[in-house]
């Protein structure tokens, strides 16, 4: 068994949505080399009806929350490759939120993240084709973040492949909420600067 530790404010999500950092209708060459961000999401894309729930086959993979503070992900990649390039990928997700990189900078919901990821722990852990995710958020506003960006990437991205469906508005709606209170100010001034919405 493989684990990683990764401090982001994603996932897959983090989930899962870092194609062209700043337009989302540009899409480098499917296969099983990352693109030139280093970025595996053309690759999981093309494959992405091989992971499923681990628990059900016949599902795509789904998010639960544990513990009152975790989103928790038992997947079923199909292959220990498939299962390598989503462990990856989230750690390329991983790897630019810490190094103060926004991907998918046009999604309201990715600045939010971006804002947040001090809040949030991501253990990924792999195991052939097997891929266990852990996210434990430290705060309310972060927890409701990562339950809404889990939802999105199962029902989207799992089910569809979709990668360009644009959720500031689901970011709107988690920083009108009262467990976003403490951090609203700052965050809305953080996403005025670093927002750029595809017009």
């Amino acid at each position: 068994m493989r684990s990683i530790l990764l401090f982001i404010a994603t996932s897959l999500l983090a989930a899962c949505g870092a194609d062209e950092q700043n337009n989302p209708n540009q899409n480098a060459a499917n296969g099983s080399e990352p693109n030139e961000q280093g970025s595996y999401i053309n690759y999981l894309k093309t494959y992405h009806d091989q992971y499923s729930d681990f628990a059900d086959a016949s599902s795509q993979p789904l998010p639960q929350t544990i513990n009152g503070d975790q989103i928790y992900w038992d997947i079923d990649a199909g292959s220990s490759e498939h299962a390598e390039a989503l462990a990856t990928h989230i750690g390329f997700m991983s790897n630019a939120l810490y190094n103060d990189q926004i991907p998918r900078s046009w999604d309201k919901l990715f600045v939010l993240e971006a804002f947040l990821h001090e809040d949030i722990e991501t253990v990924v852990e792999t195991d052939g084709s097997r891929v266990t995710i852990y996210k434990t958020a430290t705060s309310p506003c972060a927890l409701l973040l990562i339950q809404t960006h889990a939802s999105a990437v199962s029902e989207e991205f799992f089910a569809t492949g979709d990668v360009s469906t644009d959720h500031s508005a689901a970011a709107d709606t988690i920083l009108s909420s009262a467990a976003c209170d403490s951090e609203r100010a700052a965050a809305l001034t953080f996403i005025d600067a670093n927002w750029q919405p595809v017009l």
